[in-house]
């Protein structure tokens, strides 16, 4: 049934150009505020989560390239990062791990992509 509805959001999007939103979040930008990332999204309007938590499988790195879960916080339609103890996140991932527990969606309900802004080995 989801694959079904997210080939009939993509076929009423590309095929009759109808402006509707046919996929879920995916990664923009990101910008460092003070000791958090602020995780910008394309295809975020109504931004939130399925279960209506705070966003889970986010985790943050400094230049020590040690993981730390992150805190999410949904502000509009971005997501603000901070993680205890570290001070200066410059790396996200977001559901980085074999079938991680993730909540984050859009305004049709469809979710964000997985990413990762490092390049180093996990």
């Amino acid at each position: 049934m989801p694959i079904g509805r997210r080939l009939a959001l993509l076929a009423t999007r590309d095929t009759h150009n109808r402006n509707v939103v046919a996929q879920g979040p995916t990664l923009s930008k990101v910008k460092i505020r003070d000791n958090k990332l602020v995780i910008h999204f394309e295809h975020a309007r109504g931004l939130q989560t399925a279960d209506g938590l705070t966003p889970t499988a986010f985790w943050l790195a400094d230049e020590s390239k040690q993981w730390h879960r992150a805190d999410a916080r949904i502000v509009n339609e971005t997501v603000e990062l901070t993680a205890p103890g570290l001070t200066t996140p410059r790396y996200v991932r977001y559901a980085f791990a074999g079938k991680p527990k993730v909540n984050l969606i859009n305004v049709v309900g469809l979710p964000a992509y997985p990413f990762r802004t490092d390049r180093f080995d996990p």
